[in-house]
């Protein structure tokens, strides 16, 4: 927006979305424990959980799980 443009920016708009995607560990297909295709295609929910507690243990402005059923 340019500076004369007297229209709000939405709080959620002002910082980059931050957060976990199980898509991004389809990609370790070939590496234990990434949830890979072949290896482990499903994150089950003690994982989200763990992955939640991560989070908000060592990255507190990540907020968000995205849940990609592959």
């Amino acid at each position: 927006m340019h500076k004369t443009d007297k229209r709000r920016v939405p709080d959620y708009a002002k910082k980059p979305l931050l957060g976990f995607s199980t898509w991004s560990s389809q990609l370790l297909d070939d590496i234990p424990g990434y949830g890979g295709k072949h290896l482990n295609p499903w994150f089950n929910e003690q994982q989200i959980k763990d992955i939640s507690d991560t989070m908000k243990d060592k990255l507190p402005s990540y907020e968000y799980i995205n849940l990609d059923s592959g």
